[in-house]
């Protein structure tokens, strides 16, 4: 598996990766997952949404990339957030905006300030995705993504837990996970919005939360299928 600065437009692509939305979850749910990635020897980009001395140590490592994750959703200083991100993630080159928040004006500010990579349109299930360059060639690059936990868990009335890799379509699959779904194994996002978010900052109680079939099954299922395959 590659991370996502590792990606060029130009060449066929069937590559498998792995993303991370962060989204504030403690360093402790963060830590599974990872610990998770590596027991399967597995990469994968984490797109960080706020300071944390875990996610800084890990953006030397070799098989972690970490990203940056701004919420706009309360603010119009788009470089301002990107800014105080790149501070705490000074190595940082991909980007997604929480909630895909984007614009061509933002951007345009991601390929100014030496972003390189945008990861902010999901498309579903898409046969033959790659990346691409936005405005020009040698600059921003644009990488759909193909595969979202959250948008199966909230869109999906029965979710399958079981991702078969050979199923699906070539070109590339991106698929995008958060910790706190993983942590938890969530099996849907009524559960979620129930019992998850009253909580979202206790580990103790997240942990007394795990489900037997969620997001958790999910990912493990392509880190088996991985091994076969890539």
């Amino acid at each position: 598996m590659k991370t996502i600065r590792e990606l060029k437009p130009g060449a066929a692509c069937n590559e498998v990766l792995l993303t991370f939305d962060v989204d504030w979850a403690p360093d402790e749910v963060v830590t599974y997952c990872i610990e998770l990635l590596r027991s399967h020897g597995a990469r994968a980009t984490f797109f960080a949404t706020h300071n944390s001395p875990l996610l800084q140590d890990l953006s030397v490592s070799s098989d972690i990339e970490i990203g940056i994750h701004p919420n706009y959703f309360h603010c119009t200083e788009f470089a301002r957030l990107v800014d105080g991100l790149l501070a705490w993630y000074p190595n940082a080159t991909s980007i997604r905006g929480h909630g895909l928040y984007t614009s061509s004006n933002i951007q345009a500010m991601y390929e100014a300030k030496g972003l390189t990579h945008c990861v902010d349109t999901i498309l579903p299930y898409h046969p033959q995705l790659q990346p691409v360059y936005l405005f020009a060639t040698g600059g921003l690059i644009s990488v759909p993504y193909f595969w979202e936990d959250g948008h199966v868990l909230h869109h999906v009335a029965q979710p399958k837990y079981r991702l078969d890799l050979a199923a699906y379509p070539p070109g590339l699959k991106i698929f995008n996970f958060h910790p706190i779904h993983v942590f938890c194994n969530t099996p849907n996002y009524q559960f979620y919005e129930q019992h998850i978010r009253p909580v979202y900052k206790d580990v103790n109680a997240l942990r007394n939360l795990r489900q037997e079939l969620g997001a958790e099954t999910m990912l493990r299922s392509i880190l088996g299928g991985s091994r076969n395959n890539h």
